[in-house]
């Protein structure tokens, strides 16, 4: 029986899809099986894989379109590993990806879910330089995800025995947000993690318009997610209808009253942390970080409404917490906004 099963689900995926296969085949680690998962696909998908003869690959093919939710389920069902990894049919993992996962469960045997750093890439492959930056500890991560998925996809790592044996898997009654359901069930009960370097390369397309139908299905899946976080940190006595709204209408619905809402849910997790912790959160680099790249993404998407909003969240930031200062990212983060994004949106070039 190999060490990891990789899930590798495929629907109508011809264009980046040998890129994928190749990039797991050409792994350092090799004691895994890659079970491709074609969900009904109608272009080339099923030819490309039925062109390797690679014995680790094992083709799951669903004669109809089942959905991700359904088809990831059944790749959990099939897989003959605990360790489970996962790989997008069109994002690509570093050759030294499995290598580096299998060794962290090795010796932290109480982690349940493990993901990595990603950079991004276009559509040719080419690298912008940007990474999508994701907190690593645990009660960092636990943290996040009351704002909003902490774990690409396509680079995590986890235990069967743990998501299919005790949470049950995905969850088939969510069609978008399956994985930040799934993530947050975890983190709930087991210890999770991000590994600090970027192995995978997430794929960015081009902006392509969603059906309405669609935004408000991502909009209900997400107010779930956010309620359940919410709730199981706080208490659901605890938690407000507004908070719920602002926490997702920040990331979807922009609007001026939600980022002045949320400001006030993160600085109400942030002092639930410092109960938690019962010390300081200036002695937790990871906390310090995950903490000042939420203010930036917050005034991020606070341009949208106005330049001026968004200055105000970094600079409520940077008086309350002036420990933000020492971070480099948040440095980083901060100026490139402010330098690039802020004259851009505004009007001034």
């Amino acid at each position: 029986m190999p060490d990891v099963s990789v899930l590798m689900p495929v629907y109508n995926g011809e264009r980046f899809l040998r890129e994928a296969i190749d990039s797991i085949l050409h792994q350092t680690y090799r004691d895994f099986e890659l079970l491709i998962l074609n969900d009904g696909s109608t272009d080339a998908s099923l030819t490309i894989i039925n062109s390797y003869t690679d014995p680790r690959i094992r083709l799951i093919d669903n004669e109809q379109n089942r959905g991700l939710t359904a088809t990831l389920n059944r790749g959990l069902e099939e897989a003959s590993s605990d360790l489970i990894a996962r790989q997008d049919a069109d994002d690509l993992s570093s050759p030294n990806r499995l290598a580096k996962q299998v060794e962290f469960f090795k010796h932290h045997p109480d982690v349940a879910l493990l993901g990595t750093q990603a950079r991004f890439i276009d559509e040719r492959g080419y690298s912008s330089g940007s990474i999508l930056q994701r907190a690593c500890s645990h009660d960092s991560i636990k943290w996040d995800l009351l704002f909003d998925n902490s774990f690409t996809h396509s680079s995590v790592m986890f235990r069967k025995r743990v998501v299919q044996g005790e949470l049950g898997g995905y969850d088939e009654t969510f069609s978008y947000c399956q994985d930040y359901e799934l993530w947050s069930r975890v983190a709930t009960s087991h210890h999770v993690a991000n590994l600090i370097e970027s192995l995978v390369s997430y794929r960015i397309h081009p902006y392509a318009r969603m059906s309405d139908r669609m935004k408000e299905s991502i909009i209900r899946e997400n107010r779930r997610v956010a309620e359940s976080n919410l709730n199981a940190m706080f208490g659901s006595k605890h938690v407000t209808a507004d908070e719920v709204e602002a926490v997702i209408g920040v990331r979807l619905m922009c609007e001026a009253s939600y980022v002045e809402q949320v400001l006030a849910v993160i600085k109400k997790a942030i002092e639930h942390h410092k109960t938690k912790t019962s010390g300081p959160i200036y002695g937790d680099r990871d906390f310090i970080e995950t903490v000042a790249c939420r203010y930036v993404r917050v005034a991020n998407k606070a341009l949208r409404v106005s330049a001026g909003l968004s200055w105000k969240v970094l600079t409520q930031a940077w008086r309350e917490y002036p420990v933000f200062r020492v971070s480099v990212n948040w440095a980083q983060d901060a100026l490139w906004m402010i330098l690039c994004e802020c004259p851009r949106r505004s009007g001034i070039v």
